[in-house]
């Protein structure tokens, strides 16, 4: 079946960006509406997007809101100023083909989304809504030929943004999930508990905490140092003073939340991710499936998935998820601006594997 050569595709895909010509991207568009009737003024959109292209296309689930947002994937204003997103950020490994979403050629796929359960739209106000997607490891559909088998063409990562929406928002009262009191319980203080885990799992948990701590340490130290070499030009590329000032700070705030406070480690994910947490509640980790089978430290390890997740909170470095993995991450190092807002490329820093100057 199609999708079951994605996985192998997206693992070669690292060993062709020197050498081997992606396709273009194919035209993609996306629409905003508001929803009429009785769901008029609660927060809700409706999103659509359209393959406008000749080839069926592959899109990731995740840089869409087709089956539920989860990730920042749009920007919402107010009077001019951004409104926060509260909903869930993502630690991912390598996408699986039951990821994808197939688009099939002038196919428009549609659903309704409430960004009153993801973003703070507390006010009755009219808000300015705009989907900004990044899009990465997509596929364009070579269809089979009479002898040739049919084949998935990589297509170049790409930005793609909505026209601006008004909507109007007659004003929430309940909270949004995983928003935080803002209370917390000063003697656990530097403390690591655990909810819902195993004996193994709060093993594997704490295991990673102290990975985490020597790696933050280690880029902390490196920082400190004023080094420039190629672990700082990899991730964040030409030097830059502001942006390592950022960095520096940042990995300031990540070791001391990893030291200083109370970090709560939840086993209640099953998904195929490593991890998420709500970045408005820290410092409550939610541990997924393929955190448990990661190496305590290295690539994409226990200790750097808790990196990762910690450089997402609010109150610590406040990353967002512009790209994953190492090659990812590497193309993005050409946009320092960018890269700063990336967790994983925190995380890859911090990991250090393979081990750069």
């Amino acid at each position: 079946m199609r999708f079951n050569k994605v996985s192998g595709v997206i693992a070669a895909v690292g060993m062709w960006c020197s050498s081997f010509a992606v396709s273009a991207a194919p035209g993609l568009d996306v629409s905003l509406g508001a929803v009429s009737g009785k769901r008029a003024g609660d927060g809700v959109i409706h999103y659509s997007l359209t393959n406008r292209s000749d080839v069926d296309v592959l899109v990731l689930s995740w840089e869409t809101p087709l089956r539920g947002v989860e990730d920042d994937l749009f920007e919402v204003s107010l009077d001019g100023q951004p409104v926060r997103y509260v909903g869930r950020e993502y630690k991912r490994g390598m996408p699986q083909p039951e990821d994808y979403i197939e688009l099939k050629a002038g196919q428009t796929l549609s659903a309704d989304v409430d960004l009153s359960a993801h973003y703070e739209m507390r006010s009755a106000a009219n808000y300015a809504v705009q989907f900004v997607g990044h899009f990465h490891d997509r596929f364009a559909v070579k269809p089979a030929k009479a002898g040739v088998d049919e084949k998935l063409l990589p297509i170049a990562d790409a930005d793609l943004r909505s026209p601006i929406l008004s909507l109007w928002v007659n004003g929430i009262d309940l909270p949004s999930p995983g928003e935080s009191s803002g209370v917390f319980n000063i003697e656990k203080a530097g403390s690591v508990s655990f909810v819902g885990c195993s004996n193994t799992q709060a093993n594997g948990a704490s295991s990673g905490h102290a990975a985490a701590q020597s790696m933050a340490d280690d880029a902390r130290a490196y920082l400190a140092a004023g080094l420039k070499g190629t672990r700082y030009t990899t991730w964040f590329g030409k030097y830059s003073s502001s942006i390592y000032a950022t960095l520096t700070a940042n990995f300031a705030k990540i070791d001391d939340a990893l030291d200083n406070k109370p970090i709560e480690f939840y086993c209640d994910c099953t998904s195929s991710a490593y991890a998420y947490v709500y970045p408005t509640q820290p410092y409550k980790i939610h541990l997924c499936n393929a955190f448990w089978s990661a190496g305590t430290s290295g690539t994409d390890s226990k200790g750097g998935t808790i990196i990762h997740e910690t450089s997402h909170f609010d109150i610590v470095a406040n990353t967002d998820d512009v790209a994953y993995g190492q090659t990812a991450c590497k193309r993005l190092a050409k946009k320092p601006s960018r890269a700063i807002k990336n967790a994983d490329s925190h995380e890859y820093f911090a990991e250090n594997t393979p081990r750069l100057n």
